[in-house]
């Protein structure tokens, strides 16, 4: 667990934690649960596209970065020699294929020449810095990104009515508790998902209803009520903005759009 202490302490530095703490056992089932939410759009423009252009995606070995326990890529599947999937959480790696990675996407060096899917528009929860470095070490990568719509419409994915959203958030500071000995209180924290218009970022934050010390690696974070800790930091940028962003750090050769035009899978190759 030392770089995820690492990241934890950058990420509580900065007021916004990574997005792979969700993901252990209980948080993948809690994602099997928001993917069936009819207006978490994300999976489902996902799959349209795959199944739409599934004839050109097609290579000898392919790793699904972050792969959960779906089945988004089983219309391309069988257009690879070999499918490998690769997971922060074992289980879910596991349950996907008998091929499996298991560890930190952002330390992922493709030794072997996958063409590698990162799927599920992760690359909205993580900086600038960290998507170069992700192109740079995959070398061949295909990127799902949502690009910015109506805002209820991108609210609504992350505020489903039976608090999935909320509860995977949540999970997310219950899990760096188990793993790091914090004494968050996830429990009484309010749950806020807001669109910031600037920086085109879906925002959901936890909310302090109580003043908070933290200790961890010797080091003190206190919190009071009304303070804010990030979990998603979603962009959600137009179409034009994701190839300017992802040519900076390599040559995107192939873009394929849902019907609406409203979500997009890049293929990037590095420089």
């Amino acid at each position: 667990m030392k770089n995820y202490l690492n990241y934890l302490i950058d990420g509580l530095d900065n007021g916004f934690l990574p997005a792979f703490f969700l993901y252990d056992d209980v948080g993948s089932k809690l994602y099997q649960e928001r993917i069936q939410k009819p207006d978490y759009y994300l999976y489902q423009k996902e799959y349209e596209i795959i199944n739409m252009y599934a004839q050109y995606f097609y290579g000898d070995k392919m790793l699904d970065m972050g792969s959960g326990v779906t089945n988004k890529m089983e219309p391309i599947k069988k257009n690879y020699n070999e499918y490998w999937s690769f997971d922060i959480d074992e289980k879910s790696a596991r349950a996907s294929s008998d091929k499996y990675m298991v560890g930190n996407f952002l330390e992922f060096k493709n030794d072997a020449n996958f063409d590698v899917f990162f799927m599920g528009s992760t690359v909205s929860n993580i900086s600038l810095n960290d998507i170069e470095t992700l192109i740079k070490n995959c070398k061949n990568i295909i990127i799902a990104a949502d690009f910015a719509k109506d805002v209820d419409i991108m609210i609504r994915a992350y505020t489903d009515k039976d608090g999935v959203g909320e509860a995977m958030e949540k999970n997310g500071l219950t899990n760096i508790n188990r793993w790091f000995g914090t004494q968050f209180e996830p429990e009484s924290m309010i749950y806020e998902c807001v669109w910031n218009p600037i920086t085109f970022i879906v925002e959901t934050n936890l909310i302090f209803t109580k003043n908070t010390n933290i200790v961890l690696s010797n080091k003190h974070y206190k919190y009071n009520i009304g303070d804010k800790i990030r979990i998603g930091q979603l962009r959600k940028f137009m179409k034009h903005q994701w190839l300017y962003i992802f040519n900076q750090f390599g040559t995107v050769t192939d873009v394929y759009v849902d019907a609406e035009d409203s979500y997009g899978i890049f293929k990037i190759t590095s420089r």
